[in-house]
């Protein structure tokens, strides 16, 4: 939560949870998204992105989508892996 706060209020954007990426496609100066609300009957939305970031794991949709492959190992548990910098520590 900490996190999602802190990147509301000093960057200004929001931090949404239950929203898929159904399919996106790079047009060089725009990536055009479109996105299905899971928390509100799979309604529909299209965005135009500068980038996107794919956060959603090594057998990800995001590297299907590019046609990456991770030759790496899956791991059969749940971790969280964050780089942050905070003042005061």
């Amino acid at each position: 939560r900490f996190l999602r706060k802190d990147l509301e209020k000093r960057f200004h954007v929001s931090v949404e949870q239950g929203i898929s990426v159904t399919h996106f496609q790079d047009f060089g100066s725009y990536v055009h998204v479109e996105l299905k609300n899971m928390n509100n009957d799979g309604d529909t939305e299209i965005v135009h992105a500068k980038y996107i970031v794919g956060c959603d794991g090594a057998h990800s949709f995001t590297r299907r989508n590019l046609n990456l492959h991770y030759p790496g190992e899956a791991f059969d548990q749940v971790f969280l892996i964050s780089h942050c910098k905070i003042d005061g520590l």
